[in-house]
């Protein structure tokens, strides 16, 4: 067998003295994992492919695969073969053809090939396809993974077809994160996605990051293939001609880290405006930001003060910097959210006549809108003479991530009939709706990122209106009140007039009138019609994740 420099090749007694002293063998499976034993176990498809951005654990889930091969399954190691492909190599697909086609006349009926994104192939018309034709009958299975998933999901959908199983190792619920890597809730918020981010040293920027896995993921896969013809006719003629291939790569990196860069500024804009892009009707998010960070009370009030009279500043310094993106072509950005959604880095969740847009993994989310919002803050900062502290970051971001992470892993639960409800104008919302049809009973929760009991948290929950309104929409009844928060589990009985009332003395002071105003006429209508005393059942956000049933 030729001897390539730039590859790694492990068989018989190198093979099994790699993979026993690996670390990485020991470690706990992924979810994942057991599609990829019943893959190498039973007959069915030939090619199964580990497709996942950087940091996922594919050439985990390989190793562990063929450690459990050898040791709990007693297949000979002689029987398997391990193929690591360098960035550098000079391999092309036929010549993986021939060296996957000596290994099967060898009698090797496993072999993985790790990193096949750099093997010099274009994705029509490859030789995997003839491998999988000549292997079929033989009983040999093949598991490919690589950095470029993107490459990988390309070739299933326009060569292998349906002859390749794929397992998707980029979104991982908070469950497995916790089972699996012993993570709490705010550390899978911010770092959720890249697994043994605490024992790499080289953990890279959330910029960095997002150059590497998804940039260059998607660069490097589609110019392997017809879709850069797709993609650059979206592109007017003036940005591109005369440029050579080279040139032309590093044009559509630029235009996907604009993309992203655009997109993730509208998730930040959505949160700081009353979660609506450029409608922005509350700045009450931005308020308890200011009144939480600032070291003085005497200073806190004054800046509020400053954005209730000057909403149209603050209004004018979101909207300018949602705006200051460099400009892509409005077909360029819906083709490239197209990919992002193909390569499984952007989902929507659909909740009544809302959609919400969430970016996976966290670190790439988190990393990316934290650099926003903290560059909007040093904006405000300025235009204000420095006269306060907004930190934006804290609350408002790992609250909103925290809804998201709710909402995926609900979705990934698959048998959860879940929604969420707002008001035509916006002024009640319910963060999460779990609905039994069968059964005509609804569960209303909020979400919170906070482990203290603050009776505000429910106030849309004591809402008679609102609740009633929910109920007619749903064609249920309300069942339980939850509040998801940090904290441990706990029950509330609260009386919607005294929680109304407070609500009402807090924005008095604040000389917020309308508020006031807003939650009097609540007390009243409460104390009138004597709305009854709800027990609000404060639940702990971990426990409610990790009770899902996801599927493994």
């Amino acid at each position: 067998m030729r001897d390539f420099t730039l590859n790694q090749w492990y068989t018989a007694e190198r093979l099994q003295s790699f993979v026993l002293k690996s670390d990485e063998v020991q470690k706990k499976r992924r979810f994942c994992y057991k599609q990829l034993m019943g893959f190498l176990l039973t007959r069915g498809k030939d090619i199964c492919a580990l497709m996942g951005i950087r940091r996922t654990g594919k050439t985990v889930l390989m190793l562990q695969a063929i450690y459990d091969l050898m040791t709990t399954y007693h297949i000979p190691a002689e029987r398997i073969a391990y193929i690591t492909i360098g960035e550098k190599n000079t391999l092309d697909d036929m010549e993986l053809m021939h060296a996957i086609d000596r290994l099967a006349a060898q009698d090797v009926r496993y072999i993985f090939v790790d990193e096949i994104s750099y093997v010099h192939m274009e994705l029509e018309d490859n030789t995997l396809n003839l491998l999988a034709d000549r292997l079929a009958k033989s009983g040999v299975k093949i598991v490919i993974a690589g950095t470029f998933s993107y490459a990988i999901r390309l070739l299933a959908k326009e060569t292998l077809f349906d002859r390749m199983q794929l397992i998707d190792t980029t979104y991982f619920s908070f469950k497995e994160a916790h089972e699996v890597f012993g993570q709490d809730l705010d550390t899978f918020l911010q770092y959720g996605g890249v697994i043994n981010f605490e024992e790499s040293s080289e953990l890279l920027s959330p910029a960095d990051y997002m150059d590497t896995a998804i940039v260059q993921n998607i660069v490097k896969s589609i110019f392997k293939s017809d879709r850069r013809y797709e993609l650059l006719m979206t592109v007017p003629d003036s940005m591109k001609q005369g440029k050579s291939e080279k040139e032309l790569q590093a044009m559509v990196s630029n235009l996907i880290r604009i993309t992203v860069d655009t997109h993730m500024k509208k998730l930040v804009v959505e949160n700081l405006a009353n979660k609506s892009f450029y409608k922005f009707s509350d700045v009450g998010r931005i308020a308890s930001a200011i009144r939480s960070h600032s070291e003085q009370e005497a200073l806190a009030n004054e800046a509020l003060d400053i954005i209730n009279l000057d909403k149209k500043t603050y209004y004018r310094i979101l909207a300018d910097y949602i705006g200051n993106s460099e400009q892509i072509p409005k077909e360029t950005f819906q083709a490239i959210i197209r990919i992002l959604e193909e390569i499984g880095i952007k989902q929507d969740i659909f909740r009544g006549n809302d959609t919400v847009s969430v970016f996976i993994p966290n670190y790439l989310r988190y990393g990316l809108c934290d650099q926003i919002m903290q560059a909007i803050g040093d904006k405000i900062r300025e235009e204000t003479n420095q006269r306060y502290d907004a930190d934006l970051a804290g609350e408002i971001l790992m609250g909103s991530i925290q809804e998201a992470v709710c909402y995926l892993d609900l979705k990934a639960a698959k048998t959860i009939d879940f929604d969420m409800y707002r008001t035509s104008d916006g002024s009640c919302e319910a963060d999460l709706v779990i609905r039994n049809k069968q059964e005509g009973w609804i569960d209303v929760y909020e979400i919170k990122h906070s482990s203290q009991v603050v009776y505000e948290q429910a106030k849309h929950l004591l809402n008679r209106d609102f609740i009633r309104e929910i109920e007619q929409v749903f064609s249920c009844n309300v069942r339980n009140y939850y509040v998801l928060y940090n904290g441990q589990d706990k029950s509330v009985q609260l009386k919607p007039e005294t929680v109304f009332g407070e609500l009402e003395q807090k924005y008095l002071k604040q000389q917020k009138t309308s508020q006031a105003e807003k939650w009097g006429s609540l007390r009243e209508q409460a104390e009138g019609q004597a709305w009854e005393t709800v027990n609000v059942q404060y639940r702990n956000t971990e426990k409610f994740l990790c009770g899902l049933p996801l599927i493994r």
